[in-house]
């Protein structure tokens, strides 16, 4: 069974990881209900921003595969002749292509469409088309009264326009033959690499910025960020049997909340379940030993350690071995006195049990961010 969470849009489940919550006005928010806002756009292979809004595709050397659309490798060949020639190989699903001698080059790009246009049948269509009702348009216009114009204007239009009516030209198509029409199934040319974007993110209510990347196409890095998962803890549902072994009721589970990395404040939850489950504990508190970070770097990984729930410690290295001991010798108090199965520095576990089957369950959680409680539903399947 799995937790995954609503935002207010309602659109979907969504995981933890693609919610955010706004400083502003507290609004839950998915990518489905947030405003975004292009930033950038550029190739990911060799990190140039586009040069026009229009461009969809990298204009230099950058190639992709055109059955699976991974990046291509190009190796140069130089020939006795003084020309070059390029390989293309993908290294996803080894498909190749070798061109014919190239003599001048500008980029791979321009050399690869140059190719296209003549080697291309559906390119070779494309064009074709594009100028035959370019044509037609321009008779359009002059059977409207226009001028003819220079870009149509020649000795074989007047010459036609003298044997066929003007209607019967406009009306004119441009099939193409039953036995072109089959598709060989053959991929014979690679394609551009196609630009990716980076967006900026408001929140649907206020408008105030959710998120803010670096502008730099080579870094990952966010100027702003509101993550959900950074305030909110995280929900593993699992059989209550995982965490004690000595439960074998089926329909009896636990839920596991584990607080964030980055929070070090106690934080008091209400939580209230659906009509077909049933959770003893209606409201229970994450506390903390104190902050993840310490002066040494063994000190730090002590403290990760001890937020780690009991029943996910094994005796792999000394450290969870020592910590898991501790823990099982430690007496019997607050947890069970309080309906709760286990309870840990910035983790604790509560009791669920199905009281009727159904496909999914619901749970209604409330949280106190920044000084404000938010309300947020999950739904368990």
């Amino acid at each position: 069974m799995i937790a995954q969470w609503l935002c207010s849009c309602s659109t979907e489940p969504n995981s933890i990881y693609k919610l955010n919550i706004c400083a502003k006005c507290h609004r839950v928010s998915c990518n489905w209900c947030q405003k975004p806002e292009l930033l950038i756009k550029y190739c990911p292979g060799c990190f140039r921003v586009a040069e026009s809004e229009g461009q969809l595709r990298c204009v230099h050397n950058c190639l992709e595969c055109p059955r699976c659309e991974l990046i291509l490798s190009v190796s140069m060949e130089k020939l006795a002749s003084g020309h070059k020639r390029f390989e293309m190989v993908c290294n996803g699903c080894s498909w190749r292509y070798k061109t014919p001698e190239v003599s001048t080059l500008k980029t791979l790009t321009g050399c690869v469409e140059e190719l296209r246009k003549k080697e291309d049948p559906y390119t070779q269509r494309f064009n074709s088309l594009r100028e035959f009702y370019g044509f037609k348009r321009e008779l359009q216009y002059m059977e409207e009264g226009g001028e003819v114009s220079e870009s149509i204007a020649s000795k074989e239009l007047f010459d036609r326009l003298n044997e066929t009516k003007l209607y019967k030209m406009i009306n004119e198509e441009c099939p193409i033959e039953f036995k072109d029409t089959k598709d060989s199934g053959d991929i014979a040319l690679p394609l551009p690499l196609r630009l990716r974007a980076k967006f900026d993110y408001r929140c649907p209510s206020c408008g105030e910025w959710l998120t803010k990347s670096h502008p730099d196409p080579r870094s990952s890095r966010f100027l702003l960020e509101s993550f959900a998962a950074h305030m909110l803890p995280s929900l593993e549902i699992v059989h209550r049997s995982k965490v004690e072994p000595s439960v074998s009721d089926e329909n009896a589970m636990a839920l596991v909340f584990t607080a964030s990395d980055q929070s070090d404040t106690p934080v008091e939850i209400t939580i209230l379940g659906s009509a077909t489950i049933h959770i003893p504990v209606r409201q229970f508190t994450l506390a903390y030993d104190g902050p993840v970070k310490c002066e040494s770097t063994m000190e730090t990984i002590k403290r990760l350690v001890t937020r780690v729930p009991t029943y996910q410690l094994n005796s792999n290295t000394n450290i969870l071995a020592t910590e898991k001991s501790r823990r099982l010798t430690r007496p019997e108090t607050a947890p069970h006195k309080n309906n709760m199965i286990d309870q840990g520095s910035g983790w604790c576990i509560l009791p669920m049990y199905i009281l009727e089957p159904a496909k999914t369950h619901r749970i209604q959680l409330t949280i106190p961010i920044k000084g404000v409680y938010v309300t947020l539903q999950a739904v368990l399947h």
